[in-house]
């Protein structure tokens, strides 16, 4: 079996590769990051014994979709698994942020997931095992002001995936939304938002988390009961006052603090 993965040389894409390979899965990992990409293959082989192939690109560079699926049909080897993960935040007012560096967000989150959902379900459904997992977040349930276009797609991607779970019901296939919160990795920092100290759920928890909905065949996985708090009081307060009470509660954890816009 093998499993996809974009957006794998850190974070929770680094974890979902070691979690797969613990699991057996031989592995296709993509990344920009050649270095880190590289020292992940390396890591996975050496612990798991599992076979590895890694393709350096950017997923919401324009044509990635069709250059990532020469690179499968190169291989030769059937996608088990596909790992949607590949993203990253802009922070600021919509107002000032940088409209490029924000379509390319869109085209990462929500241009390379359907892309790459349709070059390989066609095989798996014709396999009859197999599914998507989908990295969400918490925000796909909550309006995020300072964060607006990131949790847009977010929730994008959650409705698709759990219209995509109810059309998949009859093939066998599982697709597995995960919306978690807070996580301990570089995203905040490589927005622009710094905090004193580390904080949120390890990447290896929200990984094995993850792995074990997914071998669950749930179509909903929001890791920590926090987590799932805040998503079901989104569902019953009124919309209009949601956004107030995410930019209030990103102030007292400081992720307003020091914010500044990314324009690389």
């Amino acid at each position: 079996m093998n499993a996809l993965i974009t957006g794998a040389s850190s974070g929770i894409g680094r974890a979902l590769a070691v979690e797969f390979a613990r699991s057996g899965y031989g592995l296709l990992l993509v990344a920009r990051d050649l270095p880190r990409l590289q020292a992940v293959a390396t890591e996975c082989r050496e612990r798991f014994g599992v076979e590895v192939e890694i393709f350096p690109q950017d997923v919401g560079a324009p044509d990635s979709t069709l250059r990532v699926g020469h690179w499968i049909r190169s291989l030769r080897k059937p996608i088990n698994v596909l790992v949607n993960n590949a993203g990253f935040g802009v922070h600021g007012d919509f107002a000032f942020t940088d409209l490029d560096r924000e379509i390319e967000m869109v085209n990462t989150h929500i241009t390379a997931m359907l892309g790459l959902s349709k070059l390989v379900l066609p095989e798996m459904i014709g396999r009859g095992a197999g599914g998507i997992i989908n990295i969400c977040s918490l925000y796909s349930f909550l309006p995020a002001p300072q964060q607006a276009v990131y949790a847009a797609t977010k929730g994008f991607m959650l409705s698709f995936s759990e219209a995509l779970s109810d059309e998949l019901k009859w093939s066998g296939l599982t697709v597995t939304a995960v919306c978690p919160g807070t996580v301990n990795t570089e995203f905040r920092t490589r927005m622009g938002v710094y905090s004193k100290k580390p904080s949120g759920m390890s990447p290896e928890r929200v990984a094995r988390t993850a792995v074990h909905a997914f071998q669950a065949e749930k179509s909903l996985c929001i890791p920590g009961f926090l987590n799932q708090l805040l998503a079901l009081l989104a569902k019953f307060l009124p919309r209009s006052v949601v956004p107030g009470l995410v930019r209030v509660a990103n102030r007292m954890r400081r992720l307003n603090a020091g914010a500044k816009p990314r324009q690389s």
